[in-house]
């Protein structure tokens, strides 16, 4: 098994967790979000390319542009901390190439995962649930990680 190979499936496994930790218990640990963050930090630093090839800089400017992106959404109470901090953390591992699939597929996994909730809550009154957004982008970024939609990437 080559090693690009090897670090595909490590950063398909790393979003999975992300994904079953927002749907388990509504939050995103700090330890896999900022860790996420810092270990591509460190890769890219240390080798010149992000895990997905992209290079350092690419890397960097990935993860300020999700981190940009989401954390107006933040302040206004729209989404929670660690969703941001997720986000920042796939630009950093995946380079700018992943930003548009992912930010589009988590739209869409939300926004399915929103009608679902809301029909769940009309039965109770009073359940007030989070959509979990980190499944839209864990989602969003192992399509981007598997390189499944290449024509929708932005380049930089």
């Amino acid at each position: 098994m080559t090693s690009i190979a090897i670090e595909r499936i490590i950063l398909l496994a790393w979003a999975t967790i992300a994904a079953v930790f927002d749907v388990r218990d509504r939050r995103l640990p700090n330890w896999l979000t900022l860790g996420g963050f810092v270990v591509g930090a460190i890769y890219a630093l240390v080798t010149g390319v992000s895990l997905l090839g992209g290079n350092t800089a690419n890397a960097m400017f990935a993860a300020a542009i999700a981190f940009l992106l989401f954390f107006p959404m933040y302040i206004a109470g729209w989404m929670g901390a660690g969703d941001v901090k997720l986000f920042a953390a796939m630009g950093m591992l995946g380079g700018s190439k992943i930003l548009l699939p992912t930010l589009l597929i988590a739209g869409i996994v939300a926004g399915i995962g929103a009608l679902v909730l809301l029909g769940l809550n009309r039965k109770k009154a009073t359940a007030k649930r989070p959509v979990p957004y980190g499944v839209g982008l864990a989602l969003g970024f192992a399509v981007s990680v598997l390189d499944v939609l290449p024509a929708m990437a932005w380049r930089v």
